[in-house]
């Protein structure tokens, strides 16, 4: 009988440490699925991109491969910068030696800031790693707001070279970013989107010949992605202080083994319980449940021999 408490308690004991383990190792932050292998070859929720020159709105210039959602953060930075990228999925490398774009966005969000000059550091921004000193982005300069009204801002920039221009790898290779629009996000009150939009893309090789062009398209057409940008409102903090819970010793029951009686002991009962969603308590509650199964099953068996 002896034997089979232990057994019992042991069986138990060894489920709740397999159960805590399990706990543990599932309430991990996996994170979310990381798409970037296969963001060059689809975009914008999936819309395949294979076959293509294509160009897309990388929103995150800090993360790898393009991004077409991301989140702004005003009462930490109001700075943001999106990349305007081109990939190519074509199967054989293609050289560039002039491109130009638009991004158009809501203003009100989304405000383009001053160009530094009237060139490849104005906004947007050239990419002066691949738009080196070979290449040109006047005339005419890019502008970071061609549209008159207040609504909608349309940043610009048409940029040739006569040298070289840029080899654009096939795909597995990535996108690279032609050129950084810089942004100031405004702060207001909740939760708004910002959709960023591609025009008047067009891009040309060595010969002269156009690659692709969106937005409209001219003689090649290829697709354009855009992004989003959801400006995060700063999050309420609740600064009154949680009221604390007492709580009362239970002293176990006081046992007298040969007129020996054993001093009781004081158990401090736990607060509160695990977060929602947590299975710690659970598992806790098995091991217990197995420990004091084995407990009991010595007690008895130290009582039999004592008496």
């Amino acid at each position: 009988m002896l034997a089979r408490r232990y057994a019992i308690g042991a069986a138990l004991a060894t489920t709740g440490l397999i159960a805590g383990a399990l706990v543990a190792a599932v309430s991990l932050p996996l994170g979310p699925f990381d798409g970037t292998a296969f963001a060059e070859l689809t975009h914008n929720g999936g819309t395949p991109a294979a076959g293509t020159v294509h160009m897309a709105i990388d929103c995150s210039t800090v993360g790898s491969g393009t991004q077409d959602t991301c989140a702004a953060t005003p009462w930490i930075t109001t700075d943001l910068d999106i990349d305007v990228t081109i990939g190519n999925a074509t199967g054989s490398a293609r050289i560039i030696r002039r491109f130009s774009f638009a991004v158009s966005v809501d203003q009100t969000l989304l405000d383009p800031k001053a160009g530094v000059d009237a060139n490849k550091n104005a906004n947007p921004d050239a990419n002066d790693v691949l738009v080196d000193g070979t290449w040109s982005c006047t005339p005419p300069p890019p502008a970071r707001d061609t549209d008159p009204g207040t609504a909608v801002a349309r940043s610009f920039i048409d940029c040739s070279t006569a040298g070289p221009g840029i080899t654009l790898s096939p795909d597995p290779a990535p996108h690279v970013a032609l050129a950084t629009v810089h942004y100031i996000v405004t702060a207001l009150p909740g939760f708004w989107s910002a959709p960023l939009t591609l025009g008047d893309v067009q891009v040309y090789d060595e010969t002269g010949a156009e690659i692709m062009s969106c937005n409209p398209p001219l003689t090649n057409a290829g697709p354009c992605f855009g992004s989003t940008v959801d400006i995060i409102p700063q999050p309420t903090i609740d600064a009154t202080p949680p009221t604390a819970t007492p709580t009362t010793p239970t002293p176990t029951s006081v046992s007298s083994v040969g007129g020996v009686s054993e001093e009781p002991v004081v158990t401090a009962q736990p607060v509160g319980r695990p977060a929602h969603g947590s299975n710690e308590g659970v598992a806790a509650a098995v091991a217990v449940a197995g420990t004091l199964t084995l407990a009991a099953a010595g007690g008895w068996q130290w009582r039999r021999r004592r008496g």
